[in-house]
């Protein structure tokens, strides 16, 4: 803010109010002209109350120094007004920041917007640092800003093709094909879903995020228990990590899954099935 309009902010001491003694004095006679002359008056609206204040605020800025000449009316006019220099084109817009680390597919994450933003893909697992204000995702390295999104308040990816490896050497250590052939050292199963969720993904590198989620869950669960969840995720064509993680935890992979049950056929003839007959 103080960049924004050109200033500067010298913090006094804490505990120290002698550092400040024209802002103490001020709060004492604001304390003793405004909130002891409204103390009886009753406001409906915020604008009463405003044109009261600032009726207030005139006659104690034109009030008259008792040991000197002037009032602060006169002092502001003198010295403060001539060394004003004009408001910003833009107004401030506030803003936080967070660090973040570049994940392998070369987005971050704000984990409150549930939403992805692409950075250069050369700062893979490096710390960036986030300045997210109302509409802008500004994304910055070592103090110099490398990505800038407008922002997305729902969850999805925001991508750039500038931020797309071409033949960068440590992004091509990640390719589609190896993490699906990492996968299937898991599991057939596996395999598939991988393979499955990559290849819904526009860009096969979004799908990387979830895939690695999914393969760690062996370190968890192992590799056979991810794999029978992977088959059961596959069988009702849930492949994400929350749906694989779900049936992990459900422990639903422990129970056997027929290779046929979701097949459509007839029931043929039973002693219970009374038939279209039996209601003639």
């Amino acid at each position: 803010m103080a960049k924004h309009y050109n200033i500067a902010v010298i913090p006094a001491r804490s505990y120290k109010p002698r550092d400040k003694a024209k802002v103490e004095s001020a709060v004492l006679q604001v304390q003793r002209e405004i909130l002891g002359r409204f103390r009886n008056e009753r406001f409906t609206s915020l604008y009463e109350l405003n044109k009261f204040l600032e009726k207030v605020i005139g006659s104690i800025n034109n009030k008259p120094f008792q040991k000197m000449p002037g009032s602060r009316s006169s002092i502001f006019d003198e010295i403060d007004s001539p060394a004003l220099n004009k408001l910003p084109n833009t107004k401030y817009e506030f803003a936080y920041f967070k660090k973040a680390k570049v994940s392998i597919d070369y987005h971050v994450e704000i984990r409150s917007d549930k939403h992805y933003y692409s950075v250069p893909h050369g700062l893979v697992s490096k710390v960036v640092d986030l300045r997210i204000s109302k509409d802008t995702v500004e994304i910055f390295y070592l103090n110099k800003r490398v990505a800038s999104h407008i922002r997305v308040r729902s969850f999805g990816y925001s991508t750039l093709e500038c931020h797309m490896p071409v033949s960068h050497r440590e992004h091509l250590r990640w390719t589609p094909s190896r993490i699906i052939n990492w996968a299937k050292e898991q599991g057939k199963y596996t395999g598939e879903l991988i393979s499955s969720l990559i290849e819904s993904k526009p860009h096969p590198e979004l799908g990387y995020r979830s895939a690695m989620g999914i393969i760690s869950l062996s370190r968890r669960y192992g590799t056979s228990r991810l794999d029978n969840a992977c088959r059961r995720a596959l069988s009702v064509n849930a492949c994400s990590y929350k749906s694989v993680n779900s049936i992990l935890k459900k422990e639903l992979d422990k129970i056997p899954l027929d290779d046929n049950s979701l097949e459509d056929k007839s029931l043929g003839m039973h002693q219970n099935i009374r038939g279209n007959e039996y209601f003639k």
